[in-house]
C-alpha cells in the first residue's frame, strides 16, 4: 500500500511538471510571436505607443457664408459698365428691391432738397435729420427698458466704444490712384486742346458744344435727375429684354449701314475718298 502511494505521488508530481513545462513554453511562444524575439512584456508598451495612429476624421468644413451683395455682371451693349464697383452694379441691376428702392429713394429725396436749398444747407438739414432719428429711437428704446426693468443704457453703446478710424494704407492707394487718374486726363486734355490729333481734337470739340447746348437748356441738377433716372431703369430692362433688344439694335445698325452705303455710292467726293 506504501508503494502505491509513493508511486501515486511520483505520477502526480511528474504531471505538475510537465504541465508546468507546456506551460512556460506557451507563454515563451506567444512572448515571442508578440514581441519578438528577445524581447520583454515590457517592451510591448514602447510598441503598442510606436504604432501610428489612424487621423481623426476630420469633418468637412462649413460652407462659406453667402455674400449679402450678389456678384453681378453687365453684359451686352452694357458691359462697359463692369469698370463700376459690384455694389453698384448690385443695385442698379436690382438684385435686391427693397435696398435699390430706398438708395433710390434716397437720391430723389437728395436731388429735391437740393433743388430747393444749398448744398451747405442740405448738409445741415441731413445731420439734423439723423440726429432726430437717432434721438427718438434711443428715447423709445430707454422707455421701453425702464417699463420692463432692465438695464438702461444706450442703444448705440455698442458703436460709441469703438473707436473709427480710416485705414491710412487703403487711403494712400486710393491717393495714388486719383493721382494717377488725374494726371492720365490731364495730358490727354492737353493733347486734345493743342491739337495732337486734328480728327479727336475736332470732334472733342463738337462734343464740347453739344454739351455746351444741352446746359444751357438743362441745368445740373436735370442733369442729375436724368442720370439716376437712367442708371436705374436702363440696366433692369435691358437684362429683362436682352435678346429682343439686341436683335433690334442689330437691325436698325444694319438698316444704317445701308443708308450710309448708298449715300456714299449716290455721292461722289465720298466714293471717290472711299476708294482712295
Amino acid at each position: 500500500m506504501a508503494q502505491e502511494d509513493q508511486s501515486y505521488v511520483n505520477v502526480s508530481e511528474s504531471g505538475s511538471e510537465v504541465a508546468n513545462a507546456t506551460q512556460s513554453a506557451t507563454s515563451e511562444i506567444s512572448d515571442s510571436e508578440l514581441y519578438g524575439e528577445g524581447e520583454t512584456p515590457a517592451e510591448k508598451t514602447s510598441h503598442v505607443e510606436d504604432v501610428p495612429t489612424a487621423p481623426p476624421s476630420s469633418s468637412p468644413p462649413p460652407p462659406a457664408e453667402s455674400s449679402y451683395i450678389v456678384p453681378t455682371v453687365a453684359t451686352g451693349y452694357l458691359s462697359y459698365l463692369n469698370v463700376l464697383h459690384p455694389t453698384i452694379l448690385y443695385i442698379i441691376y436690382w438684385r435686391d428691391v427693397k435696398f435699390s428702392a430706398v438708395v433710390l429713394g434716397v437720391c430723389l429725396v437728395l436731388l429735391l432738397t437740393l433743388v430747393v436749398n444749398t448744398v451747405l444747407h442740405t448738409l445741415v438739414l441731413l445731420l439734423l435729420s439723423f440726429m432726430v432719428v437717432s434721438l427718438t429711437y434711443t428715447v423709445s428704446k430707454l422707455a421701453i427698458d425702464s417699463f420692463f426693468n432692465r438695464e438702461i443704457r444706450n442703444p448705440f453703446s455698442a458703436y460709441l466704444n469703438s473707436e473709427l478710424r480710416i485705414p491710412e494704407g487703403e487711403i494712400l492707394e486710393w491717393t495714388k490712384c486719383v493721382v494717377q487718374e488725374l494726371n492720365c486726363t490731364f495730358n490727354c486734355l492737353l493733347q486734345l486742346l493743342l491739337f495732337k490729333n486734328v480728327k479727336s481734337s475736332l470732334i472733342f470739340g463738337l462734343l464740347l458744344w453739344i454739351a455746351s447746348s444741352i446746359t444751357n437748356s438743362l441745368s445740373f441738377l436735370n442733369i442729375l435727375f436724368t442720370l439716376v433716372t437712367v442708371a436705374f431703369s436702363v440696366p433692369y430692362v435691358y437684362s429683362q429684354f436682352q435678346s429682343k433688344i439686341d436683335d433690334t439694335v442689330q437691325t436698325v445698325i444694319g438698316q444704317v449701314s445701308q443708308i450710309v452705303t448708298k449715300v456714299r455710292d449716290h455721292i461722289p467726293v465720298i466714293g471717290k475718298n472711299k476708294k482712295e
